[in-house]
């Protein structure tokens, strides 16, 4: 009875989160008493072509065999449907007041919807920068060294499918080295604007330009 309360606040998750994203995530709820029909509720169904009374995942039997190797709560792993087709999912396994493991709440969001409007924006952003021609040849407004070097990090970031406020150390290092390659550091104040817009302090770019065999003046 505990157990099926317990089912219960999860159904109605499912249900909500099933009406929000209806054509693109799929919400699946595991009871572990009977893992060969371990499927007591989904939600769009139609992203798995599973049903209730399906089956437990190979992750929920893994879970069960080896709690300590697999965490509670996994989010944002590459998985794929029956056809092929790539999600992005998320699994958290569900316990009773006693802690033990009686379920597992999962969440696939359908990633092929959109893998073709992102080849068509990496086309439509696609462009390189000439020699030939200046970076603002479209405008007479004066540009500082400054600016350039933020527009030319914002551009990286774009081409590179980066978030600003994600970058890990070795995204910072590799902008670094990439404006270095580009001359950027020959500018005026490039290594006061280069460490503002990436939060280094003067020493990692130094360190950054170093580790990558690049002559630093």
């Amino acid at each position: 009875m505990k157990s099926r309360k317990i089912f219960e606040r999860y159904i109605q998750i499912a249900d909500v989160l099933g009406k929000m994203f209806p054509h693109v995530l799929e919400i699946a709820l595991h009871d572990f008493s009977d893992l060969d029909h371990s499927i007591v509720h989904i939600v769009n169904g139609h992203i798995s072509q599973r049903k209730i009374g399906d089956a437990a995942s190979e992750l929920g039997i893994r879970r069960l065999l080896s709690e300590e190797d697999i965490p509670d709560v996994l989010v944002n792993y590459i998985n794929q449907n029956s056809r092929g087709q790539k999600c992005k999912s998320a699994s958290m396994a569900i316990r009773d007041d006693s802690g033990k493991m009686i379920g597992a709440f999962c969440l696939n969001f359908d990633l092929s919807q959109f893998e073709q409007f992102h080849r068509f924006l990496e086309f439509f952003m696609a462009g390189e920068m000439n020699p030939l021609v200046g970076a603002h040849d479209i405008t007479d407004k004066h540009v500082t060294n400054e600016e350039e070097i933020q527009q030319e990090i914002k551009n990286y970031l774009l081409q590179n499918g980066l978030s600003a406020i994600q970058l890990t150390y070795k995204d910072k290092q590799d902008i670094v080295k990439y404006l270095h390659q580009k001359g950027f550091f020959k500018k005026r104040s490039a290594i006061t604007a280069i460490s503002a817009s990436l939060q280094l302090t003067r020493q990692c770019i130094y360190n950054y330009l170093k580790r990558g065999n690049k002559n630093v003046s």
